[in-house]
């Protein structure tokens, strides 16, 4: 998704312009909503575009992107907050708090079934830290999801299990924390 960053920032006044790209297998069926309420999207079949309110108010907002796959609907929520002018004050925390977090949660997966290949040493890029990690969070999701990653022919990982790819999943969404 291009555009808005999960728990990201936006100054006051920013224009609601989205794009969402997924697996063309997707079909057409795609739905978002800004706030509980409808937001426009065009396109189809893999790369939708969303518009929304020409300017945003400051406070956090809510994005819920709906989308048809071969498996069912796939949902995902990214919340971003829009910045205030200087008499706002300081921001309010995202309305709910990460539940998942790199050294808890994903450190484990990366070890189990990314580390062979992207663990310090190796001749691939090295992922063995937060930052490392975090820097591709939504691509390692997106090669996770398609079932590139771990590559089957190299043989050296189990691929992730469902719950592990829905744990990334929500790491991506949250904002990624450490």
């Amino acid at each position: 998704m291009q555009g808005v960053r999960p728990y990201g920032r936006l100054p006051e006044g920013s224009g609601f312009a989205v794009r969402v790209l997924g697996d063309p297998s997707m079909g057409t069926s795609f739905g978002a909503q800004l706030d509980g309420k409808g937001v426009q999207v065009t396109g189809s079949a893999g790369t939708w575009t969303l518009t929304g309110p020409e300017s945003l108010g400051p406070g956090w907002h809510s994005l819920s992107l709906s989308a048809g796959s071969p498996e069912g609907t796939v949902q995902r929520t990214v919340k971003f907050l829009v910045e205030g002018g200087e008499s706002s004050g300081p921001p309010m925390p995202p309305p709910d708090e990460p539940t998942v977090f790199f050294e808890e949660d994903i450190r484990p997966i990366y070890e189990r079934s990314c580390a062979a290949c992207h663990g310090e040493g190796s001749n691939q890029s090295f992922l063995g830290s937060f930052e490392a990690f975090s820097a591709l969070g939504q691509q390692a999701l997106d090669r996770v999801s398609a079932g590139e990653m771990p590559p089957p022919a190299a043989g050296v990982a189990e691929p992730l299990t469902e719950d592990e790819i829905q744990l990334l999943a929500t790491w991506v969404q949250e904002g990624m924390n450490p």
